[in-house]
């Protein structure tokens, strides 16, 4: 993987910890928050799964479903 792209995974994931907290620190309903983290957890995947050729690859046909779910 390049270096600009673990870099943006890096910022990805720190993204998703500053929504987490602020998702408390405001209490936002807990089926919110763990939604976004479901969506930035497979928008890491689907990013990463450019270079590890397995990962999408066994996900399948859900791959576009999830992807499409993650960007709504």
């Amino acid at each position: 993987m390049p270096l600009f792209a673990l870099l943006y995974v890096v910022l990805m994931c720190l993204l998703g910890l500053d929504a987490l907290t602020s998702h408390i620190k405001e209490r936002k309903p807990v089926w919110f928050t763990a939604l976004n983290l479901v969506s930035i957890a497979i928008m890491i995947l689907m990013f990463t799964g450019y270079w590890v050729s397995g990962l999408v690859e066994s996900i399948g046909i859900c791959a576009p479903a999830l992807l499409l779910f993650s960007l709504v």
